[in-house]
């Protein structure tokens, strides 16, 4: 269920659900997979599972290692070579 479907009593609760909506979408996690899974479609024709997105993420995040240098190992991946 999406946010919005939970009942609400006054129009500040809505506000307050865009608002967190916001943030979260608006959060460096978030814009990262994103990205991730840009470049997943763009290489290899299909969303990320899982264990692929988290591991991307984990990299960029707890490794230092930028979308850039992600991007690069995707598209340079043996399954991406294939296609």
């Amino acid at each position: 269920r999406d946010l919005h479907s939970f009942p609400t009593r006054r129009s500040s609760d809505l506000v307050l659900i865009e608002q967190l909506e916001l943030k979260i979408l608006n959060s460096p996690e978030s814009k990262i997979e994103l990205e991730i899974m840009e470049y997943y479609n763009t290489y290899l024709n299909r969303d990320p599972d899982k264990a692929g997105l988290t591991h991307w993420k984990n990299t960029i995040l707890n490794d230092g290692k930028s979308t850039d240098w992600v991007q690069n190992q995707i598209k340079n991946s043996p399954e991406a070579l294939k296609k």
